[in-house]
């Protein structure tokens, strides 16, 4: 939650997605009601590991902001706070955590279409109420850091306390506007994107994408916001074949290469690609391919040998 904390080091090595969630003027409020009612900030932090300061440093916890202040206690706060956000985001899942110091931290990763392009983080809040006990608990951590003790005590008593209970709410608010900030912003840069030369190509990414779930051919003329019967017309002249038939070539390409490759039975092999019935998957595959499945899986089982 810190300016800079990671020096732009790369978190995520996928493909990147430009989506600058951080400039939407609606998480900025969004962040400025949610650090009047609970006094605990939420900042974003992008893919690229670079903090993109929703929050003036005046709203960050002045205890965390005195630790970060010594060299060993930013040091030691970055560290904590890298581990954590390469763990939310290889796991998907959001992380609450305890920083060098004692307090509590949490990080919320955001993904669109299974791409990871940042995280919201807040906390620097404690989860029980601070005492004269916790507090010679909490010196001991941070002793090496030869930091004033009056200031730090001053802090610690002054640190936000939640309960669990709360910690959980404040996950699912973040997550739940994060997520609709998204949604919303990956909609528009994909209208922005969408043009006559790339609307076919986006179908195409479209059904590759989500070629093992149930598509009609109006489900994938919506995701390019065209009529179904325009949109047919304009695939079929592009790609040469119908978006059905391009759907079922490109299942049938995946499995051959789970024949190939696996002992997967035939049967799990057409529910996983999105046939609804073997019958139809044996059909589909023979009239592409001239044989059965299970003809395919014995030829290329020869061929090996």
């Amino acid at each position: 939650m810190r300016d800079g904390i990671f020096e732009k080091q790369t978190l995520y090595t996928g493909e990147t997605m430009s989506i600058n969630i951080a400039g939407k003027k609606i998480l900025q409020d969004y962040h400025a009601i949610l650090y009047k009612l609970t006094g605990v900030a939420i900042d974003f932090i992008s893919e690229t590991g670079e903090t993109m300061t929703l929050c003036p440093a005046e709203h960050y916890n002045p205890l965390c902001s005195y630790i970060y202040s010594c060299p060993a206690g930013a040091a030691a706060c970055a560290r904590a706070d890298r581990e954590n956000i390469i763990k939310a985001a290889a796991t998907h899942k959001s992380i609450v955590y305890e920083c060098h110091a004692g307090l509590i931290d949490i990080i919320v990763p955001l993904f669109v279409n299974k791409q990871y392009i940042g995280c919201l983080t807040t906390g620097q809040i404690l989860k029980q109420a601070p005492t004269q006990k916790t507090f010679k608990q909490f010196l001991q951590k941070v002793k090496r850091l030869k930091l004033d003790e009056k200031k730090l005590q001053e802090y610690y008593f002054n640190t936000i306390v939640m309960t669990e209970q709360q910690i959980e709410a404040m996950i699912e608010l973040i997550s739940l506007v994060g997520n609709y900030i998204l949604e919303s912003e990956s909609k528009i840069l994909f209208l922005e994107s969408v043009n006559e030369k790339k609307t076919i190509l986006a179908a195409r990414q479209f059904i590759e994408q989500n070629y093992k779930k149930k598509l009609t051919v109006e489900k994938i003329a919506g995701c390019v916001f065209l009529c179904e019967s325009h949109f047919s017309r304009m695939f079929k002249a592009e790609v040469g074949v119908s978006p059905i038939n391009y759907l079922n070539q490109f299942r049938i390409a995946k499995a051959k290469e789970i024949l190939h490759n696996t002992k997967t039975s035939i049967t799990d092999i057409a529910y996983n690609i999105g046939f609804n019935s073997l019958p139809h998957f044996n059909r589909i595959f023979k009239d592409l391919e001239g044989i059965s499945p299970g003809k395919y899986r014995k030829k290329q089982n020869t061929l090996k040998k």
